[in-house]
Parts: C-alpha cells; sequence; structure tokens
C-alpha cells in the first residue's frame, strides 16, 4: 500500500513537472520567437547561456528563466556601449535630483563653482564672485535667516 502511494506521488510530480516544463517553453517562444529559427542569433545565444548555466537543463522552469537571460543578453548587444549601459542607467537614478555642489579648495581659500552654480548666477544676474563670498561665509553669516525680494 505505501509503495502504491509512493509511486503515485512521484507519478504526479512528475506531471507536474511536465506541465511547468511545457508552459516554461511556451513562455520561452512567446518572449524570444527567434528560438524556431536555430541558426538566428537568439538561439545562438539562448544555447550559450544554456552552456554557461547547465542546472538550468534540468529545471523546469529553465527554458522561461535562459529565455530572459537571452533577452537581457540580446538587448546588451544592440547598445552599443553594451554592459556599461546598464551601469550608467543605474548611475542615473542614483543621482537624480541630487545636485554637485561647488567646494573650497583648502589650499588656497578658493572657491570652485559648479556649473549649476554659474547657471543660477548667470540667470540671476549675480557675478560669480559674490556668489563664492556668500558661498564660503555659509549659513553661519545668514544667522537672523535670509529675506528675498521680489
Amino acid at each position: 500500500m505505501k509503495k502504491e502511494r509512493a509511486l503515485e506521488a512521484e507519478r504526479r510530480q512528475t506531471e507536474q513537472s511536465r506541465e511547468i516544463f511545457t508552459r516554461s517553453q511556451v513562455e520561452a517562444m512567446k518572449l524570444i520567437p527567434d528560438l524556431a529559427d536555430e541558426t538566428s542569433q537568439a538561439a545562438q545565444i539562448y544555447r550559450q547561456v544554456l552552456d554557461e548555466n547547465p542546472d538550468l537543463i534540468s529545471n523546469p522552469r529553465g527554458p522561461a528563466y535562459v529565455a530572459r537571460l537571452t533577452k537581457e543578453r540580446l538587448a546588451s548587444n544592440d547598445s552599443p556601449n553594451g554592459d556599461q549601459s546598464k551601469e550608467v542607467d543605474r548611475l542615473k537614478r542614483i543621482s537624480a535630483g541630487q545636485a554637485a555642489f561647488g567646494k573650497v579648495t583648502s589650499n588656497d581659500n578658493r572657491i570652485v563653482l559648479t556649473q549649476a552654480e554659474k547657471d543660477l548666477c548667470d540667470h540671476g544676474g549675480i557675478s560669480y564672485e559674490s556668489y563664492a563670498r556668500n558661498k564660503k561665509l555659509g549659513a553661519t553669516a545668514f544667522k537672523e535667516g535670509v529675506s528675498v525680494d521680489e
């Protein structure tokens, strides 16, 4: 009786794995229709990804996962900088909303203005020297606050 239950459970598990594998293959073909053509670049990259990850061959969800990896590689191959474009995109996301500020150099007491600060001065009609002087004074010079007349 226990043997029959074990065999039935094993048969059900095999059937489920087969269904998952079939759905995964269908998903892979939807992601990359060029996989049907063995000579396409997508099919070659797909095989390359499989060679690099042999454990995915026995994974029922392997075909869809390999297709996603293949699609990423195809996208990075299409861009002019390849893998560098992902890093550039990441850096853009990180720095979004952050402005670079000028810095005070310690050796000669000069203040270096960024391009954004220069543009601000040009737009507001402020001389670079007065902006730098106020920047050097910093918040300590304005203990009572700053008022702006418009």
